[in-house]
């Protein structure tokens, strides 16, 4: 499917222990197939975000490391956890959020979208010795608006920090305006901030308001009943292999960052490390 094109670069696989629970095997044999995969440069494994369809702007890729001890999962190690096939930058990059759910739908979007390794960081980190030394780096710091004003007023900020712009869910919105008025609107993300924006935004859309549903991603039941029941389910990077195998009518990845942000990024990581 990867050299037929069914699975486009960027594509995020099942997780090891998932693949190993569908198909019945052990997580040794996955996890044996993943490396065979990555030795391939089929695919490249993503520190912390997973193992994803190679994609020809991750030119530079690690060795698959071996499992972790002796009833540790493959996919569970420490050695994983810190990477096994890293896409590692000439620079550093940083990403400053302080809520947790959001700090992890922006990275792995960031991941994906835009092909880099990122350390994400709570503001609060770089108040202590090691985040000291982190602004000191030559890294390029990244946030949004409201964490980089908050930040602007603790302590001056070096020219290496940019600016990350969000979508406002207009992509969203122009699908959304476009269905009927008794459609049911699906939206699966692990931030509550998110989930509260998509709900008010999907019933102001038209005078006649849809019918919407958020499960949360713990609920395993209602993600089903959802993804069923939905006209169009919209999910974030981390949901979106939550409903891969689900029937659903349709699915949309939803994207917190423009497409302008990610490029403009792209393009200032590149001419940081030139």
């Amino acid at each position: 499917m990867i050299r037929d094109g069914g699975l486009p670069p960027g594509t995020r696989l099942p997780s090891i222990r998932r693949l190993a629970n569908d198909l019945g095997i052990h997580r040794n044999t996955v996890w044996a197939c993943y490396r065979r995969l990555e030795r391939a440069r089929l695919v490249v494994a993503v520190h912390g975000g997973g193992v994803f369809v190679y994609d020809s702007r991750c030119t530079r890729l690690g060795p698959l490391r071996t499992p972790g001890k002796r009833g540790e999962s493959p996919g569970e190690s420490g050695a994983t956890r810190r990477g096994w096939g890293e896409v590692r930058p000439s620079i550093r990059l940083y990403l400053l959020e302080p809520w947790t759910e959001l700090r992890t739908v922006l990275l792995s979007e960031l991941r994906v979208r835009a092909g880099l390794q990122i350390q994400a960081l709570h503001p609060r980190f770089l108040d202590c010795a090691s985040g000291k030394r982190a602004w000191r780096d030559r890294g390029l710091f990244i946030a949004r608006r409201a964490v980089l004003e908050r930040l602007r007023s603790e302590r001056p900020l070096p020219r290496r920090v940019f600016q990350l712009g969000l979508s406002g869910g207009s992509q969203e919105l122009a699908i959304v305006t476009q269905l009927p008025s008794h459609a049911v609107v699906a939206v699966l993300t692990r931030c509550a901030a998110v989930r509260q924006y998509a709900r008010t935004l999907v019933r102001t859309s038209s005078r006649d308001p849809r019918g919407f549903t958020s499960p949360r991603p713990a609920d395993e039941a209602g993600v089903i009943r959802a993804a069923r029941i939905a006209d169009i389910v919209f999910a974030d990077v981390v949901c979106t292999q939550l409903v891969e195998r689900q029937v659903c009518r349709r699915l949309v990845q939803l994207r917190l960052l423009s497409t302008r942000s990610v490029d403009e990024l792209r393009r200032a990581v590149k001419c940081r490390a030139e």
